[in-house]
């Protein structure tokens, strides 16, 4: 079990990991990227599906291939759920990843294999930036070209 602080900038950090996730990776993770445990073709998806499930507080299903220390593939699943205790508190993520077979230990290399959101969608999610803008009250500002 975890929780992942939402800032995109630095890559979705843990604030917190289980012994477990720790012992999954050979590492204390307190501070680290998440996205950056998936490779380059799966980064963006998974940045992707944590915003969805915070911005429209969806739990997020995935599964994971990994690779283990011995060169083996370990199959993971990912379950995230939205964490927010309080109104304008920093808002978190909460999630479980676990092995499907055996003892690995050591992954490297993380790649999203399929998700699914849990929950009902109020309407067919649409890019992050649309979402945004369909959330905007009040005064905006375009930016524009000089």
């Amino acid at each position: 079990m975890f929780v992942l602080s939402y800032d995109a900038g630095a890559g979705y950090p843990f604030r917190v990991a289980g012994t477990r996730v720790c012992a999954l990776l050979g590492c204390d993770l307190k501070d680290r990227s998440f996205s950056a445990l998936f490779d380059a073709q799966s980064r963006r998806e998974i940045e992707d599906i944590i915003s969805v499930v915070t911005e429209e507080t969806l739990a997020a299903v995935a599964g994971i291939t990994a690779i283990s220390q011995d060169g083996s593939t370990a199959h993971l699943e990912l379950l995230l759920l939205p964490f927010n205790t309080r109104a304008h508190a920093p808002v978190s993520l909460t999630g479980l990843l676990v092995p499907f077979e055996g003892e690995h230990t050591l992954l490297r290399d993380f790649k999203l294999t399929s998700f699914r959101y849990l929950g009902q969608q109020s309407q067919k999610l649409l890019p992050r930036a649309l979402r945004k803008l369909a959330v905007a009250r009040g005064f905006m500002v375009y930016e524009g070209l000089r």
